[in-house]
């Protein structure tokens, strides 16, 4: 996720946010960041007074049907698990930090 080390609640993180600004000139280069996907999770779950996980369940798992998917891998399910790669290209699971449920 790579969010800043000195970065240790949603407050802290919500001022970053608001003192970001990109290192290239808007248009010139394109960095991919699951930040953007974090902060619209904290979003949705702010819009539902809810915690995202909760609201993850009650608004989209449960209306679509959606029994086979979790946020804490049940063992008997974790052969069933979507793996990443880490930096040297192994196999790796998120790791935990902030954001890292709604990313």
């Amino acid at each position: 996720m790579f969010v800043p080390e000195d970065i240790t609640n949603h407050a802290s993180l919500m001022n970053w946010y608001r003192e970001w600004q990109p290192t290239e000139a808007i248009g010139e280069s394109r960095t991919y960041s699951n930040l953007s996907i974090g902060l619209l999770g904290l979003a949705t779950a702010a819009r539902f007074d809810d915690d995202f996980i909760a609201v993850m369940h009650s608004e989209v798992f449960s209306p679509l049907g959606m029994s086979q998917t979790w946020y804490e891998v049940p063992d008997a399910q974790t052969d069933h698990y979507a793996m990443g790669e880490d930096r040297e290209g192994k196999s790796a699971r998120v790791s935990p930090g902030m954001l890292d449920d709604q990313a």
